[in-house]
């Protein structure tokens, strides 16, 4: 405790100090290794928005390689959406040169405080937990980003009413950390081919997800150790005690601790290879798992005398399934717990009235007998209670998920039509979170660029535009769109280059055909009347015998158009004041694309020379 006071201490200088002419820090909430975390309001925008922001360590901000690194990584991780990884909203340097980020702030605690608190977890709490953490990193993976450093203290846990909403944090952080050549990754829940520098991939991160459910379910980490050689030691010289040789109440559910063992395999290629793939074999396990009404992380066998219920799902609120971001497993397990409380300590115990009304009530198919029943064994083992969730419908779950991606869509873009650009923000990302993944995205990536604009992020908008460009290059709502942008931005070379780009594909929009009036038709012809005034103005300090005069008259006008006559009056002005580097270098210019204007003599003697 006097070491976290100590790192909140150095923090808290920070308190009310307005960072980046927009942030106003209104506590300080931590610091470590990978930077100091601040409490902060938006004074600009979106006003008494509280938002946390990470400000990274003066090491690494020194570095413009990391910084750019940083700054790449934040701005593809903003674009991120679901329920279980904490939004980035906004990315960053500091009036100090320090990289900073903003992200929505969250209630609850650390995974890692849990632990440090409870050592262990019920085995429907933990899996629970890694089954929404598998739901947020099915998003990044798809998006092509890998964790790196996947931890307790990286997953922020909200317990309302009994049910874990958990969301990932620092996604994207530890690559750019990597650019530094130090190693991303914590020891004990590194896998081994970040310690030995091989290739990394997405099974890099369900590993340390291995450790993580691995450690919520005995009170212990598969390997050890308070130093990097240790850890590594550990790995290389032994395999871990399976999670039911350190509690029992694992074999419960048959498959679970082969589970575990699979996730923490040393060799990648035998390990789960994709997160949907963890997932549907965990929720598999919890199908055919069996639940004692008596276990927790630390209880031992279960109390005697329990009748046998099942639950009988009621209605259909209760045979639906929840879509993405929520885990219709763990709600299963989580009422069949109730469930079997209920029965032990009473109706009173964890049971509103929202929750009777909406989920799978318990029905009681055989008391126990007073005579022993047939199950019990000679050593008079207590009767265990069956709970089986029902397997949920793959096929209707999917059609669910469609219809509420739908819901959002329509939602979001009746907010953007009514101007309400925030809400239409939030309906939209929503709606990405539960988008199909065999569905194209393009409108709802078009949508989600222009509510990005309106808002006036233009790299959130511009990321979505690509998208839709790469589905579709000749979409004139998203060339437009992308036009406006890059030319409010001030990129005038890139705004001519997709402009020519555009029109070279037939893509015509008024967007499009205004900047490529101005760029390509008003703008060179103001540019050659200045040019030709030049022009005149170094022919007659010729005449003048004024050589310097007309070297700098000419170059300044092939400088705004490429003339071979301007070019050709400046080469032989610089040759004749002895400079003839100079002649070289505007001649050479002049012999490069694009091609050169004037008359036929002037083109005609510099192709000469």
């Amino acid at each position: 405790m006097t070491s976290r006071k100590h790192e909140k201490g150095k923090a808290r200088a920070y308190v009310g100090r307005v960072i980046a002419e927009k942030y106003r820090v209104l506590d300080a909430l931590g610091e470590g290794g990978f930077g100091t975390v601040l409490l902060v309001e938006n004074t600009t925008g979106m006003v008494d928005k509280k938002l946390a922001l990470k400000l990274l360590p003066e090491e690494l901000s020194s570095s413009p390689a990391f910084r750019e690194q940083f700054k790449h990584e934040a701005s593809v991780a903003m674009r991120l959406v679901d329920k279980h990884i904490v939004q980035i909203r906004d990315v960053g340097i500091t009036e100090e040169g320090l990289p900073y980020y903003t992200m929505d702030y969250c209630p609850g605690e650390t995974l890692a405080l849990i632990l440090k608190k409870e050592e262990k977890l019920p085995i429907s709490r933990a899996v629970s937990i890694v089954l929404n953490v598998l739901r947020g990193l099915q998003t990044a993976h798809a998006e092509g980003i890998i964790h790196r450093d996947l931890k307790p203290s990286n997953l922020m846990v909200d317990s309302n009413s009994g049910k874990d909403t958990v969301k990932i944090l620092d996604l994207g952080i530890a690559t750019a950390v990597e650019t530094q050549g130090k190693r991303g990754g914590t020891p004990a829940y590194m896998a081994p081919e970040q310690f030995s520098g091989d290739r990394i991939g997405f099974s890099t991160d369900l590993y340390s997800l291995g450790v993580i459910l691995y450690e919520c379910l005995t009170g212990q980490k598969p390997h050890a150790g308070s130093t990097k050689m240790a850890v590594l030691d550990s790995l290389s010289s032994r395999a871990p005690p399976r999670p039911e040789e350190l509690t029992p109440e694992v074999k419960e559910f048959p498959g679970l601790s082969s589970l575990v063992m699979k996730a923490v395999e040393r060799n990648p290629e035998k390990r789960f290879q994709s997160a949907r793939e963890l997932f549907d074999a965990l929720r598999a396990v919890l199908s055919s798992g069996t639940a004692s009404p008596n276990v927790s992380a630390r209880s031992g066998a279960p109390s005697p005398g329990r009748r046998t219920v099942k639950l009988k799902p009621r209605g259909p609120t209760a045979a639906r399934p929840q879509a993405r971001g929520g885990s219709s497993v763990g709600r299963t397990l989580a009422i069949g717990g109730l469930a079997v409380l209920i029965l032990g300590v009473g109706a009173f115990f964890l049971m509103g009235k929202k929750s009777q009304k909406t989920e799978a009530k318990p029905e009681v198919v055989n008391p126990v007998p007073t005579a022993a029943p047939k199950a019990v064994t000679q050593e008079a083992k207590p009767s265990v209670a069956l709970l089986e969730p029902p397997k949920p419908d793959e096929t209707n779950e999917v059609q669910v998920t469609a219809s509420e991606a739908e819901d959002w869509f329509r939602k979001g873009q009746k907010e953007l039509e009514g101007g309400d650009f925030q809400r239409a923000w939030d309906s939209l990302g929503k709606a990405d979170g539960l988008w199909p993944v065999e569905k194209p995205k393009k409108d709802l990536s078009l949508l989600r660029a222009r509510v990005a604009s309106k808002l006036k992020q233009p790299e959130k908008a511009e990321g979505f535009l690509e998208d839709v460009l790469q589905q579709d290059g000749k979409d004139p709502e998203a060339n437009d769109l992308k036009a406006q942008i890059l030319e409010e931005k001030g990129s005038k070379e890139k705004t001519k280059a997709f402009v020519k780009a555009a029109k070279d594909e037939g893509v015509s929009t008024a967007t499009i055909e205004k900047h490529h009036q101005k760029y390509f038709v008003d703008e060179p012809k103001v540019l050659r009347d200045e040019a030709i005034e030049l022009l005149t103005r170094a022919r007659d300090a010729s005449s003048k015998r004024d050589v310097p005069g007309t070297a700098k008259a000419a170059a300044e006008a092939f400088e705004k158009w490429r003339s071979a006559d301007a070019c050709l009056i400046a080469a032989d002005s610089y040759l004749n004041l002895g400079e003839v580097a100079k002649g070289l270098e505007i001649t050479e210019k002049a012999l490069s694309p694009p091609r050169l204007e004037g008359s036929r003599e002037a083109i005609e003697a510099l192709q000469a020379r």
